[in-house]
């Protein structure tokens, strides 16, 4: 493995192994691109000499989308297609690092994506606690709200927030991960839903009859 500038134009993707791309995630990059805080990618450099991002997706994206000419990356020789996949996994996915931990590192950078879904949370008179169950006025769930705003913004997840207080004023179990995904969908699918009209309605079954429905 050797790190090195590397040409934008010569790099593609695998879309065996590569994740969707998240368009909002690449907007982001786009609107506060930074070229001293995109890092190092990971990138396979095949037998034919072709150049696979193997880790860096929204990153290499944001730099074509703006021009950017050459990224630093760290660059693997000899990887078998599965081999790519491998490392993509262990790089993406490892389970060393606790989402909580993660999202306490996201704000020590000051992250643009952590600023702007604890602000979010924040809006709603919550505090994020990624390091026990949600509890009190906290919202536990970090990485649905990753999820929630990557997928459909911050605007969503204060419409979320604002059903669960509705809903369930006194109850923070209504602020656990599993609701908030759901009530974030059903936002979305049916955008001209009522924000309170929908809290109300939930309101009227328990949590512990709506997670029985579920079931």
């Amino acid at each position: 493995m050797r790190i090195e500038d590397v040409e934008v134009a010569s790099l593609q993707v695998d879309p065996k192994y590569q994740r969707a791309l998240g368009n909002l995630h690449v907007d982001r990059l786009v609107q506060q691109f930074n070229p001293a805080a995109l890092g190092e990618i990971d990138v396979s450099e095949r037998k034919n000499g072709e150049m696979f991002v193997i880790d860096g997706h929204h990153r290499w994206i944001a730099c074509k989308r703006v021009g950017h000419k050459k990224m630093q990356a760290r660059v693997h020789k000899g990887l078998s297609s599965a081999q790519e996949a491998s490392l993509f996994l262990d790089l993406n996915f490892t389970r060393s690092v606790t989402p909580g931990a993660k999202y306490n590192a996201r704000m020590l950078m000051d992250e643009p994506d952590a600023l702007a879904i604890t602000a979010a949370v924040e809006a709603e008179g919550f505090t994020i606690d990624p390091t026990r169950a949600v509890h009190g006025q906290t919202v536990a769930g970090i990485s649905k709200l990753d999820h929630i705003y990557k997928n459909y913004g911050s605007d969503t997840i204060q419409a979320v927030l604002r059903v669960t207080k509705f809903a369930w004023p006194t109850d923070p179990k209504g602020r656990e991960a599993t609701m908030l995904g759901g009530i974030a969908r059903f936002l979305v699918t049916y955008p001209n839903t009522g924000v309170e009209a929908l809290g109300r309605k939930l309101g009227q079954s328990t949590l512990q009859e709506l997670t029985q429905s579920r079931r």
